[in-house]
């Protein structure tokens, strides 16, 4: 009985590193971000982005009508419009410049969670809606962002 119950622990304790051990590497392209910026307030009124990695070539991640003053999550969607795992959070800008956003994914695999955080630069200009309406897309190439185990 203690036999079993020792090769019961080993076999969990030696499937808990290979399953902590994976990283899905996750690229952002395309981020574009819709915002009122008055003064020192910051209201994102709708985001996207598209995301690529081994799993989902073709995955996007829109918000609309967010309104909200970050962070702002959206839940993505496969090219065929099917919700599938992922979901991605615009935390605000990353320097007082605004000169890019602060983006997490997060892919939900049941009871596990996988999360990465990178910032993506951006360019901003004038939205046509009035003088605290901005529209900032993301500049440099696709930026890689490394999901690991919560």
């Amino acid at each position: 009985m203690l036999f079993s119950a020792v090769f019961a622990l080993a076999g969990l304790a030696a499937a808990t590193p290979v399953a902590r051990g994976l990283t899905d590497v996750t690229f952002v392209e395309n981020l574009s971000v819709r915002k009122i910026q008055s003064g020192n307030t910051t209201t994102i009124n709708s985001f996207s982005l598209d995301l690529s990695n081994p799993d989902y070539a073709n995955t996007t991640c829109t918000m609309i009508d967010a309104a909200g003053a970050p962070p702002v999550t959206a839940q993505c969607e496969d090219s065929n419009g099917e919700v599938i795992s992922y979901r991605a959070t615009i935390w605000g800008s990353s320097d007082s410049n605004g000169a890019g956003y602060s983006v997490e994914v997060v892919h939900s695999l049941g009871a596990l969670t996988k999360i990465g955080q990178e910032d993506v630069p951006v360019y901003c200009r004038a939205g046509g809606a009035g003088p605290d309406d901005f529209v900032c897309n993301q500049v440099g190439g696709s930026v890689e962002i490394d999901l690991n185990f919560v």
